[in-house]
């Protein structure tokens, strides 16, 4: 009961949707796949893969996911312009499937693999608890993002303090190597961090902090994932 009361009410990712659309259940044991009829052929790319991506993502994190996932393919009639991945008040990937131009952004054939790819890295980061004292928070409170004082901070959840280069690189990486494509396979991009590169503007304040310099906060995910794939090719993957 305490569970359920904290992450409704310390949660701020509760959102209610509201849509007239019928929506369909494809559930099974550690996921569920919630769809809208129009979206049938993008969910049963998501059936077919799942396994496989969820195997990948547990080698790769070296993380079991504590709590159900629900990926939901979101209708025309719902106003949400973007896909994102919370674990409060739960685990919960929602994704979108506008946005035909973005087939070229990813340098993908199938855009929904790589935002699918890209939101369920963030699932495994989020979800990841290397602490004992972060696996009781869970245990008795579930995940929610407040962390309880006892003279420090404790978290449930540490690595939404994570900078976001690090957290949205990670998830361009992996969107990169999972999928047919990824946005560490656009030319333009490459093109735009090696600008950045020569120009100087690839230092740790900038990276860390919010700017109003182009390319804005796009460069978050563009550099974090370059230096991601860095990360893994001098020192392994599954480190």
């Amino acid at each position: 009961m305490i569970k359920i009361f904290l992450s409704v009410f310390l949660s701020i990712h509760l959102l209610a949707f509201i849509s007239d659309e019928e929506y369909f259940v494809f559930k099974k044991k550690d996921y569920s796949i919630i769809y809208t009829k129009e979206y049938q052929k993008e969910a049963s790319f998501i059936k077919i893969n799942i396994d496989n991506f969820l195997k990948k993502y547990q080698e790769s994190y070296n993380v079991i996911l504590d709590e159900p996932l629900d990926i939901v393919l979101i209708g025309d009639n719902l106003q949400i312009a973007n896909a994102y991945s919370t674990q409060t008040p739960f685990n919960l990937i929602t994704l979108y499937n506008n946005g035909s131009n973005s087939i070229d952004y990813f340098s993908a054939t199938s855009r929904i693999a790589a935002l699918f790819g890209h939101e369920l890295a963030h699932s495994y980061q989020i979800n990841a608890k290397g602490s004992k004292v972060s696996k009781k928070l869970h245990q008795y409170l579930g995940n929610n993002e407040f962390p309880l004082f006892f003279g420090l901070p404790f978290f449930t959840l540490p690595n939404e303090s994570l900078p976001t280069f690090l957290i949205e690189g990670n998830a361009v990486y992996f969107e990169s190597i999972i999928s047919n494509g990824g946005r560490l396979h656009n030319g333009a991009l490459n093109a735009l961090k090696n600008a950045l590169l020569f120009d100087n503007k690839i230092i740790a304040n900038r990276l860390i902090n919010n700017h109003l310099e182009f390319p804005y906060r796009g460069e978050k995910y563009i550099i974090g994932g370059f230096y991601m794939q860095y990360l893994a090719q001098e020192f392994g993957e599954n480190k």
